[in-house]
């Protein structure tokens, strides 16, 4: 049978990344999207490429421009990879209160990366709905920092190499609720996958949680009374730097919903979508990759 496009792009979000903010200029203006799909290709000489889906402005940019700058993302940039990776968000709101620099090509190099190299472009191939642009390396620069990972559809990162818990742990997550049947099912699939997931029914438990245990994700009930979400996602991650959040709610209540994506949850489902694809969600979040080294 053939493959289909959902079970590809499952199993392709098994394969971890890194995260990059690829950014150009042409004629004065500025643009930039959120990138993965990068590798380098050659060493003499120096080349790289990246995929840039065709209906991205920044792909038209750079075809006109020739030129990029590829940003590799730090582990406190995540709100801004979800930033860049919005189709429909115009440039001037991406690069709202964005710190950066400028160097051979023009292209803004954003403050925080860990690292950065300009391209001016020297091929391009059709790739289906995306085009590979082939970037000769005209500038590279580094910084110390932990790396931002994409992993199954959602942001993570590392783990220390001395073993510290300075980043979320796999295999272990918190549940903001007061719906006690639908907890149950909810650690009851974590249990069946191997996974652990700890119920409590009000905020500062949940805090404490991710202070004394770092879990892998914490999923919050947005139908929780008196929850100010945006409060709620601002104390979890002072508690535990870099824990994603998961929200779900009634999908009438558009409100609540809007409310936890402008707090910046790494997902937000209503609550019918988040049930029914709970084993999916409970694995891309739980099951992170670890460093191995």
């Amino acid at each position: 049978m053939p493959v289909s496009v959902d079970e590809y792009r499952r199993v392709m979000g098994h394969f971890a990344t890194g995260v990059a903010i690829v950014t150009t200029v042409h004629a004065g203006r500025i643009g930039g999207m959120t990138a993965n799909a990068i590798t380098s290709v050659s060493l003499d000489p120096m080349l790289l490429l990246f995929c840039a889906d065709k209906r991205t402005r920044t792909h038209d940019m750079i075809g006109r421009s020739g030129v990029f700058a590829v940003n590799i993302l730090s582990k406190e940039m995540r709100e801004l990879a979800k930033i860049f990776a919005e189709n429909g968000r115009p440039e001037a709101e991406r690069f709202r209160g964005v710190k950066y620099t400028t160097a051979k090509t023009g292209a803004p190099i954003l403050e925080g990366n860990l690292g950065w190299i300009e391209c001016r472009v020297v091929y391009r191939y059709a790739g289906g709905d995306h085009t590979i642009f082939v970037g000769e390396v005209v500038n590279a620069g580094e910084r110390a920092g932990s790396p931002l990972i994409f992993y199954r559809g959602g942001y993570t990162a590392l783990r220390q190499q001395d073993g510290s818990r300075d980043q979320p742990c796999s295999r272990r997550g918190a549940l903001l609720t007061h719906d006690l049947i639908f907890s149950t099912k909810v650690t009851s699939t974590a249990r069946a996958l191997g996974l652990e997931v700890a119920a409590v029914g009000d905020l500062e438990r949940a805090a404490e949680l991710c202070r004394d245990k770092r879990p892998g994700c914490v999923f919050i009930d947005l139908a929780v009374p008196d929850l100010d979400i945006t409060a709620a996602v601002a104390q979890l991650r002072r508690a535990a730097d870099a824990v994603p959040t998961v929200a779900y709610g009634s999908h009438v209540d558009k409100a609540r919903l809007d409310a936890a994506r402008a707090a910046g949850c790494d997902e937000v489902l209503p609550r019918s979508r988040f049930s029914a694809e709970l084993p999916d969600l409970l694995r891309r979040y739980l099951e992170v990759p670890e460093h191995a080294g």
